[in-house]
């Protein structure tokens, strides 16, 4: 018993002798880890639990742990992990080439600055190389989801930063800084900037730029240092190619104040003075025609048809009906004609353009049934041209001719024999209307900026890509915002100076601040009397801040810069 016994101890007399002395470690990697216990930053070589230095020990509980000063580990060293940071939930940064966990108020406005704030990441989401994927994007930061236009080097600085397609501070978008990039003397290449997107420029001649010309010779810096990508502001103003300059005015313009609201009797309108509309035929009850379009605040049995700024269809599915052949489902958005301050449809002599972003679609001109010696009023009778290429990532122009609208003897056309066939008439036009027919599912559709093309002076832009289906109120959320009311009313002024709000109220009120695309930023309860919010933590860029108290409701527009 003893000769078997022998081996074994002295197999562990070896091990013991590998391991190395326990150690406190001293300054300067000094300090308390909290993990389950509170513990001396120690090491003792050869154990499988110690790090083989205390530097490499201490930098791991910075990562890892949470590093005290006492051995009770009450006071934080302020370094790593903050205990008290956004009161212990989680948070993670999604960086240009990975997703790391974020640890204290400084890592925090980092991300805000130069990443993206996600919350709810799952560990294979987290690390280099990856994107935060299955976690979900609060708000703050980039927006992940922007498309990356382009690299560009201003001449403020020999730092180059991406341009994102998406609406800045200054109302610019992604394709006016592209172009604005592509004059003067800045440096504008295609694609993302090299990783990890620290101001490196990509070592490949740029595509344009470089060449100084009048007018476009100074970009003041957005920062001292130059370290720093330049605000909206310090761009050349140069006009710019994606902005189409035309001959005519606006119907519905592109415009975010235009969206959705829960103010009773505060309607989308076109310059007509008309309601703009979205519909599907037969009704929705009848099983067999749908789409998912919220619901009209201000009328119960109607659906809403502008968020965000432009015209939406979403989730259209039209099948056929039982029982029988003759079934011609439909989904449309639709702009009634009408006459307002010298404005009216016989205006648009040219035609018609306008923005879309989704699926193919139809572009109608619905008219009076007495057109073609008909008193028929089925409502078939339409001039129309079917929109044959999808948008499903950027948004596309169509410029609608009147002489693309021909007349035919089908649903899509026209309720007149093509024997008898007219020409465009404006004035026997009732409604515009863009949407699906048939047996479509799963479609869906966005309009904006239409422009009546005739007489007068406009330009149009595209809306920003961000824009979906599933975003703002289509999306679930409550942003109110559909114009903005500087002024005070009874009982309730809003007011912003620099980084703060003050909001003075003779009653207990609500505060609530969205961005641009009408996702909710914060929401806060104030008592009677003044209060003062500060908004150092948001982000640059345009915020309606909404201010409710009773039936009391004042909306105020803001520019943190």
């Amino acid at each position: 018993m003893k000769k078997l016994l022998l081996p074994l101890f002295a197999t562990m007399a070896l091990v013991s002798q590998a391991w190395g002395q326990y150690q406190v470690c001293a300054s300067p990697n000094k300090g308390y880890c909290k993990w389950t216990n509170c513990d001396p930053i120690a090491i003792e070589p050869g154990a499988n639990w110690s790090k083989a230095t205390c530097e490499e020990a201490y930098d791991n509980c910075v990562e890892n742990g949470i590093l005290y000063t006492d051995d009770k580990c009450t006071v934080w060293s302020g370094k790593g992990n903050d205990p008290n940071f956004n009161n212990g939930t989680p948070l993670w940064c999604k960086w240009a080439s990975s997703c790391h966990p974020l640890k204290n108020q400084t890592e925090y406005d980092k991300c805000k600055k130069d990443g993206s704030v996600f919350k709810t990441v799952p560990d294979a989401g987290v690390g280099d190389g990856k994107s935060c994927q299955g976690g979900t994007w609060n708000g703050e930061g980039k927006n992940p989801n922007a498309v990356v236009l382009g690299c560009c080097q201003w001449n403020t600085g020999t730092e180059c930063w991406e341009i994102f397609d998406e609406i800045d501070e200054d109302g610019k978008t992604g394709a006016q800084r592209v172009e604005n990039c592509k004059s003067g003397s800045n440096k504008f290449w295609n694609g993302v900037c090299p990783a990890p997107n620290d101001g490196t420029c990509p070592a490949t001649p740029p595509v344009n730029g470089g060449t100084s010309s009048a007018g476009n010779s100074s970009n003041p810096s957005s920062s001292s240092g130059g370290t720093n990508p330049p605000s909206s502001s310090s761009i050349p103003s140069s006009s710019s190619a994606v902005i189409i300059r035309t001959n005519g005015y606006a119907i519905f313009p592109y415009d975010i104040s235009n969206t959705t609201t829960e103010d009773k009797g505060a309607e989308s309108k076109s310059v007509w003075g008309t309601d703009v509309s979205a519909y599907v035929f037969p009704e929705e009850g009848d099983n067999h025609a749908s789409f998912k379009n919220p619901t009209n605040p201000h009328y119960t049995d109607g659906k809403l048809a502008v968020d965000e700024g432009v015209l939406k269809l979403k989730d259209v599915n039209l099948g056929t009906s039982p029982g029988t052949n003759d079934y011609y489902p439909g989904a449309f958005l639709q702009i009634k004609a009408g006459a307002k301050d010298g404005k009216k449809i016989e205006d648009c002599t040219s035609g018609f353009s306008y923005w879309y972003k989704g699926d193919a679609h139809w572009f109608i001109l619905e008219f009076d049934p007495n057109v073609c010696g008909s008193a028929t009023s089925d409502g078939s009778n339409k001039w129309g041209k079917k929109i044959t290429t999808a948008a499903s990532i950027n948004w596309k122009q169509a410029t609608i001719a009147l002489s693309d609208l021909p007349l035919a003897n089908t649903w899509e056309g026209a309720n007149c024999k093509a024997s008898n066939a007219k020409d465009v008439k404006l004035d026997k036009v009732t409604q515009i209307a863009w949407g699906f027919d048939d047996k479509q599912t799963g479609t869906n559709l966005m309009i904006g900026d239409i422009v009546c093309l005739g007489s007068g002076n406009y330009e149009t832009k595209s809306p920003a890509n961000s824009i979906t289906t599933s975003t703002g109120y289509f999306g679930g959320s409550t942003s109110p915002i559909l114009s903005h009311n500087n002024a005070p009313v009874s009982g309730l002024n809003l007011t912003h100076f620099a980084r703060n709000l003050q909001i003075a109220t003779s009653k207990n009120a609500t505060v609530s601040m969205f961005d641009i695309h009408g996702k909710q930023v914060f929401t806060q309860k104030v008592l009677s009397g003044t209060t003062t919010i500060s908004l150092t933590n948001q982000r640059q860029g345009i915020y309606y801040v909404v201010a409710k108290s009773g039936s009391q409701k004042q909306i105020v527009k803001i520019i943190l810069k």
